[in-house]
């Protein structure tokens, strides 16, 4: 019985030893086909325990056949199931096509804003041409030489109407007679001002427009001064003298100096209150805020320090003095040393200027 486990004993190292070498075999053999499976294939691994199976899946899809059965080996990477991709692949190329025609309508757009780019372009600009037609194709287009004059502002008022007011060479001291304008128009009504809002104007461009456009073949052609000229005639010359006095576009503030006010319109046509931005120093002695429009309107004061930064917004001055001046003073007074910080602002001469080096 000994003897024959001894020679039982070589048997079963042999073939323990094939049985390794297999294992690696089939090890390779899987590691070498370890690729991805084919599309529309599912793949898992372990032991199939049950004829049906829930298999989820990250792409949509039905399966349409099962590759195991229960009791089978299923080693990791192996196929498990097949499942149709038909309606992946039909939602794939229905992307592509949209893909596809947002492209297609990208380039459209492109295009199209070329083209209004041109437009506007070839609009400030007349060109004569006389062209012969046969319904609404064109024969024959060739330059007419002299454009009529008429025909030209006409032409020139329809490109203002279709471009809007930004295509006129508006300056800023312009635009801020226009707001004055219209604010002394809310302000005080019984003036009977025109309406410059950009409606009204656009309503009315063959009016007040349309004139300084006489021998012009272009919209660059009209200047700043043309402009001003041809906007300013709505008023007669006593209005605005009257606008001048009631709105005036500087004030002269108790240093003696003239300071700028500054006028502007809110979105829905309102008026802006009107802004006067000076040094702290140069209102020393004014008991009162600045009004307008015969008394009726305050300045909104920016009180700025020697260095020109905002210190205060106030409308009410005398407030300020009362109120809230010690505390600028306190913490300015250290900044700026060699300009005035007097206790009494009231009494105190007013001035732009700092004390002398050693003053």
């Amino acid at each position: 019985m000994a003897q024959m486990s001894f020679l039982k004993k070589p048997r079963l190292i042999a073939f323990i030893v094939v049985l390794g070498v297999a294992a690696l075999g089939w090890y390779g053999w899987t590691r070498l086909n370890d690729g991805a499976p084919p599309e529309g294939f599912a793949v898992g691994n372990g032991r199939i325990e049950a004829t049906e199976i829930d298999i989820a899946t990250k792409l949509p899809g039905r399966i349409s056949d099962v590759l195991v059965r229960e009791g089978d080996f299923v080693t990791a990477g192996q196929v498990l199931a097949k499942m149709q991709v038909d309606t992946l692949q039909a939602q794939r190329e229905e992307a592509v096509a949209a893909q596809q025609e947002a492209l297609q309508a990208v380039a459209a757009a492109r295009s199209q804003i070329a083209l209004r780019e041109s437009d506007v372009v070839a609009v400030r600009a007349l060109v004569a041409q006389r062209t012969s037609r046969f319904d609404a194709i064109v024969l024959d287009a060739r330059p007419a030489g002299r454009i009529d004059p008429q025909h030209a502002a006409a032409a020139l008022t329809d490109a203002v109407r279709a471009l809007g007011l930004d295509a006129l060479p508006w300056t800023e001291g312009l635009q801020q007679w226009r707001a004055r304008v219209r604010n002394l128009r809310a302000w005080m009504p019984e003036l009977a001002l025109p309406d410059l809002s950009d409606a009204a104007l656009l309503a009315t461009l063959d009016h007040w427009l349309r004139p300084a456009f006489a021998g012009k073949t272009a919209l660059d052609a009209l200047d700043e001064s043309e402009l001003a000229q041809a906007l300013k005639s709505l008023t007669d010359w006593a209005t605005r003298q009257r606008i001048d006095a009631l709105a005036p576009t500087h004030i002269t503030v108790p240093s003696g100096l003239e300071r700028r006010i500054d006028y502007g319109v809110e979105h829905d046509g309102s008026p802006r209150a009107p802004v006067l931005a000076v040094k702290l120093q140069e209102l020393f002695g004014l008991g009162e805020t600045p009004h307008i429009a015969d008394g009726r309107v305050p300045l909104t004061l920016h009180l700025l320090s020697p260095g020109g930064k905002p210190l205060q917004v106030t409308r009410d001055l005398r407030s300020f003095w009362a109120k809230t001046y010690a505390e600028i003073k306190k913490e300015m007074k250290g900044r700026y040393p060699r300009h005035p910080w007097p206790d009494d602002p009231w009494s105190a001469t007013a001035t732009h200027r700092a004390k002398p080096r050693g003053s």
